[in-house]
């Protein structure tokens, strides 16, 4: 009995201090290709993303953010 309930309480301070809190960040990344006839598109393109609270409301969440392709390849990291 006394090696049971030993057991248990060493048991329950193991997991007590390696438990680990993570947090969910803000960062936001986003990463895309954009394809011409099958190949990477080259030149400028330019693009721009807006975040909404709703579709049918139309409340624009943050600014827009304006991107240009280079050879074919988006990339966007933002924290905020």
């Amino acid at each position: 009995m006394k090696k049971s309930a030993l057991l248990f309480v060493t048991i329950g301070i193991v997991l007590l201090f390696t438990q680990q809190i993570v947090a969910q960040t803000t960062e936001f990344t986003y990463q895309g290709r954009l394809l011409i006839g099958g190949l990477p598109a080259n030149g400028s393109h330019d693009f721009e993303f807006r975040l909404f609270y709703d579709v049918a409301a139309g409340t624009q969440l943050g600014p827009t953010i304006t991107l240009t392709a280079v050879q074919g390849m988006l990339d966007y990291a933002k924290a905020t």
